[in-house]
């Protein structure tokens, strides 16, 4: 999540999962790296936007069921509070509209 002169920074998804849903930028953690350095490259990735990583604000667990109820998808997010350093956002990468 980067803020901005009062607003935060929005990016629509062009492919699964869920294509055409608004949220933050964000992405798979590569082997390697921490899931700070994740959220600033994931960021950077989609919305060109660079930042600073500052620090955790909350884990969500999105669960997918199949239709009978039977878990099957578990993504466990981790909100990470980033600091605008430079870039407006433009689209890229999986992201086909910024906000």
């Amino acid at each position: 999540m980067v803020l901005k002169d009062g607003c935060a920074l929005l990016a629509q998804r062009g492919r699964e999962p869920d294509p055409m849903h608004w949220g933050f930028p964000g992405g798979h953690v590569e082997l390697g790296e921490t899931a700070l350095q994740a959220a600033a490259r994931e960021l950077r990735e989609e919305t060109g936007v660079i930042a600073t990583p500052r620090e955790y604000l909350t884990n969500v667990d999105v669960l997918r069921h199949d239709p009978d109820g039977t878990p099957a998808i578990h993504y466990l997010l981790a909100a990470v509070l980033c600091d605008y350093v430079s870039n407006s956002p433009q689209p890229d990468d999986d992201v086909i509209a910024t906000r």
